[in-house]
């Protein structure tokens, strides 16, 4: 995907320390946001100073019009909420501006896609090991990173849920989804025509058969759910992967959203995805419910 056009200002940036161990990876952390966010950016940014890890750096992506009063609003209350933290000595954090036309700013996707495009390419540039992506909404635990790199997998997630009322009228379910089959299964059917299973493999991708966790009476007893794809609100990418992939939803693929698609490429390309189902990760509501 070609890179797209960014305003990014440093608000601050604290040089690293040799107090850094080298044995740690470096985390990147990036996150989408905008003005429809601003209720939950204060328990966001207390998550992310809270954090029982040394070696990061955090990226802000901010979409918005420079005609819209409120996209400078948020920006500059969002850079004075991150000064008045008083972060870590190894801590650096950069407010990335992407501007976006007024025809677009409410387009399915669009927004979301812009942001982490943003945070992919500026995570690529970086000397970082891994992306640790959050939503917007979704304040991380504090033991996050340590539990997630521990899992071992090319995109681990925590369990985040659906917010009732707010995105979905039937309650609260976990956003994490079991593949029915996957691509790598198309290989034991030994008399399937090879341009048929090409054709099966290419039709998985646009359209995957996925069945929520929660027909799973069990699913929390089992610690890592191997083989899903789930909301990223609490996602840790290896670099290789975002090596290889990006974000995105042509209009066919627009009934299921961006995380399902990237989670998808990701199986379709080899590498494994992972839930740690005892590690949850808390989903904002504009009304203040925490679910």
């Amino acid at each position: 995907m070609a890179r797209q056009s960014v305003q990014t200002i440093p608000t601050s940036s604290t040089p690293r320390t040799a107090k850094v161990t080298a044995k740690q990876p470096r985390i990147f952390i990036g996150i989408p946001t905008g003005p429809s966010k601003l209720y939950s950016t204060y328990f966001m940014i207390a998550a992310l100073a809270n954090l029982d890890y040394n070696n990061y750096e955090i990226h802000w992506a901010v979409t918005g019009g420079f005609d819209d009063s409120t996209f400078h609003e948020f920006r500059d209350r969002l850079s004075r909420l991150m000064q008045a933290v008083k972060w870590k000595e190894d801590v650096s954090w950069t407010v990335h501006y992407v501007p976006l036309p007024k025809e677009m700013r409410f387009k399915n996707f669009e927004p979301v896609l812009r942001n982490k495009s943003i945070l992919r390419d500026t995570f690529l540039d970086s000397d970082c090991d891994y992306f640790l992506l959050l939503g917007g909404d979704n304040p991380p635990p504090r033991t996050a990173i340590k539990k997630l790199l521990k899992v071992k997998a090319d995109v681990a997630i925590a369990v985040c849920y659906q917010r009732p009322g707010v995105d979905n009228v039937d309650g609260v379910y976990p956003l994490v989804w079991r593949y029915m089959w996957l691509p790598n299964e198309l290989d034991k059917l030994k008399n399937l025509d090879p341009a048929n299973r090409e054709q099966m493999r290419m039709a998985w991708l646009h359209c995957p058969n996925i069945l929520s966790v929660s027909f799973d009476a069990g699913w929390k007893r089992k610690k890592i759910l191997w083989g899903i794809c789930g909301g990223d609100g609490c996602a840790l990418i290896r670099r290789p992967v975002l090596e290889m992939i990006d974000w995105g939803v042509t209009p066919d693929q627009a009934y299921h959203s961006e995380d399902v698609h990237f989670m998808s490429t990701a199986i379709w390309y080899g590498f494994s995805t992972a839930c740690l189902t005892t590690l949850h990760c808390p989903h904002l509501s504009p009304n203040g419910e925490v679910v």
